[in-house]
């Protein structure tokens, strides 16, 4: 019985007749990965992504040290320093006006214009010193630059005029709210303070600027200026592209890769060593700089800086375009020593504007005609002689101001008078035109003078001429022209005799002292000395202290010092300020 049971059931689990066994499965097996998935999975796993996450966030933060810390040094060297405005500079001492002063309206504006001021208007820049007329009388609104040391001293006026129309009638202190019978305007700026050095630079606006001179420097130095952020890297792109081409006269193959905002600031704040790691600072701070500055702003900079190939009292004729091929190489480019070059670089930059679609195939016909030559500027001065002056005051100031980056930055104030400077000016020009003729075998324009006018209570210089033109020469003669003092010194030696008074070891002379205007000899040391007098003529009389003074009788002057003792003299001379003399 049990056998059948076992040989049922064995028979029970077999399949019927004509079916298939059926197998049982095991668990599911994933076919194998292919090598790419593979590799895939060994780069992006949790250990290489948290790699990569800390790599960025360093990288993010590297980034934003260095951009706040490039930021600080733009705004600490460049933006705060007010390096792009007219307000850092020389300046001439302000104006003082008072009721009564014959002057109309169009003369204060002039000088109102050239001390910076603007017309106000619904656009005019509220920040900067603005005028403007209402109901007969001028009203003066100094700006936020109106101040020395950080205190306004400039209020703001409305002068009236009388009904004539040239003499001031009233002048009312809008600040505080009452009539005024004298005030000070805005001192002109003479110079800004140039890096090299040089007393006659000017700073310009970008509505300064010809459209055309703008679109040939764009176009030469940097065509998408308007449209990047500070890095142009098709520029980049095409410059390395160009540089393997053939083709390397073209006028595509000429343009660098640096982008305008990339040049300006390399030349103000970085230096020119050709390192990655300038590179990279230059690119950086000049995305930083096109966040705090317009494109107007940055190219104004940009054009303040540059060489634009102006030199003394010659222009350059078909300047325009010459200036943009100047600017890539001042040296090799020079106008002053190869104009055939300056010319040939000048076709380049018309080629590359008439590409660009900037000028038309006549404009460019016509521009490339015209030969680039030198010629003697007409109508050119040197401002009145202020040249020298300004030269003066940026030679003295590294005495005054060790940082020279400083400098760059500052007002400086001086006390030159703008009027008595013109009137100083028309004085020598007016007296050397004379000589000229008394000394007609000399070439007319050689002869030189100088002339510096002080105020004698405090020693301050209003007005300075150093030469006839500071454009045909530079030397200025009123500061380093070496030359006997002469007749000058004997106030000096006179006033040595007059405070004798207080040395009772001394003879005690008085402006009654006689002396007698005599030939004499006198004896220094080993040496001789016998002075003549002006005209080698003597009178043989008795004469006062004070009148061979007025008469400036050379002989008495010399036997006064001698009695007097020639060391009292110089000590005198050097409290006065004059520089000491070594003992020979």
């Amino acid at each position: 019985m049990q056998d059948q049971i076992e040989a049922r059931s064995t028979k029970s689990k077999m399949p019927p007749k004509g079916w298939l066994a059926a197998r049982r499965r095991a668990a599911y097996q994933a076919p194998p990965k292919s090598r790419f998935r593979r590799i895939l999975g060994a780069v992006f796993n949790k250990w290489t992504l948290s790699a990569v996450f800390v790599i960025l966030l360093g990288g993010i933060l590297i980034f934003t040290y260095f951009w706040f810390l490039y930021s600080d040094e733009i705004d600490r060297r460049l933006l705060s320093g007010e390096v792009f405005t007219p307000s850092a500079g020389i300046y001439s001492a302000p104006k003082n006006i008072k009721t009564g002063d014959q002057t109309n309206t169009a003369g204060l504006i002039d000088y109102l214009k050239s001390a910076g001021y603007i017309e106000k208007n619904n656009r005019a820049d509220a920040s900067r010193s603005r005028f403007s007329i209402q109901n007969g009388s001028l009203l003066i609104e100094p700006g936020a630059t109106a101040s020395i040391d950080g205190k306004k001293v400039f209020n703001a006026l409305s002068i009236s005029f009388d009904k004539g129309g040239d003499t001031i009638a009233k002048i009312r202190n809008l600040d505080l709210n009452k009539d005024e019978p004298k005030a000070r305007l805005e001192p002109r700026i003479l110079s800004s303070l140039a890096a090299e050095g040089d007393g006659r630079r000017k700073t310009v606006n970008f509505d300064d600027l010809p459209p055309l001179l703008v679109k040939a420097i764009t176009v030469t130095e940097d065509r998408a200026f308007f449209e990047h952020f500070g890095v142009n890297f098709r520029g980049i792109a095409r410059a390395l592209w160009r540089r393997y081409e053939e083709d390397a006269d073209t006028p595509l193959s000429n343009q660098g890769g640096s982008s305008i905002t990339q040049q300006l600031v390399k030349n103000l704040l970085l230096s020119n060593d050709p390192t990655y790691e300038r590179k990279a600072k230059e690119a950086l701070m000049s995305v930083i700089l096109e966040t705090r500055l317009t494109k107007k702003e940055i190219f104004t900079l940009y054009a303040n800086q540059i060489y634009l190939g102006q030199q003394t009292g010659v222009a350059i004729y078909g300047v325009g375009e010459a200036i943009a091929g100047i600017i890539r190489s001042p040296n090799r480019y020079n106008p002053f020593k190869n104009t055939e070059k300056v010319e040939e670089r000048r076709n380049q930059v018309l080629e590359s504007m008439l590409e660009a679609g900037e000028i038309s195939g006549s404009q460019y016909e016509q521009a490339r005609s015209i030969k680039l030559e030198l010629k003697k500027a007409a109508n050119r001065h040197d401002q009145q002689g202020m040249p020298y002056f300004t030269q003066y005051v940026v030679d003295q100031l590294p005495e005054i101001v060790t940082d020279p980056e400083a400098l760059q930055h500052m007002r400086v104030y001086t006390s030159i008078d703008p009027d008595l400077q013109r009137i100083a000016y028309e004085t020598v020009s007016k007296r050397l035109e004379k000589l000229d003729g008394y000394f007609k075998k000399k070439t007319k324009g050689t002869l030189n003078a100088a002339l510096v006018a002080m105020r004698p209570k405090t020693g301050e210089i209003v007005a300075m001429v150093g030469g006839r033109d500071y454009l045909t020469n530079q030397f200025n003669r009123a500061t380093s022209a070496m030359r006997q003092p002469g007749s000058v010194f004997k106030p000096f030696v006179y006033a040595t005799a007059i405070n004798s008074a207080y040395d009772p070891s001394s003879r005690v002379l008085t402006a009654a002292t006689i002396f007698k205007d005599e030939k004499k000899i006198f004896t220094f040391g080993n040496d001789t000395y016998a002075p003549n007098n002006y005209g080698d003529t003597f009178s043989n009389k008795e004469i006062t202290l004070r009148d061979a003074l007025v008469k400036s009788k050379n002989t008495i002057t010399v036997d006064i010092g001698m009695q007097m003792n020639i060391g009292k003299v110089m000590n005198l001379a050097a409290k006065a300020g004059m520089p000491r003399v070594e003992k020979a």
